[in-house]
């Protein structure tokens, strides 16, 4: 069996925000796009990760949703792979991290996302290493 790399299952049409861009905007975004994840990008480079989790920390520490930027919140030592990584590697670094999505990185410039979904498509004998991480909603038969 050939050995499968990011690049053969990564998602390259990734949705992202700038640092100075507000909670509420971010919020938005995540909304609209029903998404979890936004990774944060400034001159194309990744500086950040900004998640729901971001913004469910900031709201319950009443900040103002307004006027406290993305840059305010993000994670900014994010874990991310190449596209060269092998798909048995990124899942043992979300398995490792407790992370759904690897942002995919290449000479600082973002160039895709891979997520434990996109792993499990590819390579279900890895549903024991990250198949934890993973909700299934029947009704919408929606992997998350």
């Amino acid at each position: 069996m050939p050995i499968i790399v990011v690049k053969d299952i990564m998602k390259t049409d990734v949705i992202t925000v700038e640092p100075e861009l507000s909670l509420s905007q971010a919020a938005k975004i995540l909304m609209t796009y029903r998404i979890g994840t936004l990774p944060v990008v400034e001159k194309g480079k990744l500086v950040g990760i900004f998640t729901n989790s971001d913004m469910n920390k900031c709201v319950s520490n009443n900040c103002n949703a307004f006027e406290t930027k993305v840059r305010d919140v993000m994670t900014k030592k994010v874990l991310t792979v190449t596209p060269k990584t092998t798909v048995t590697e990124a899942a043992q670094l979300m398995t490792k991290y407790g992370i759904k999505k690897l942002p995919v990185v290449e000479s600082g410039r973002l160039v895709g996302i891979v997520t434990v979904s996109d792993i499990l498509v590819v390579e279900p004998s890895l549903i024991n290493a990250v198949g934890k991480m993973v909700s299934f909603d029947p009704e919408n038969n929606v992997a998350g």
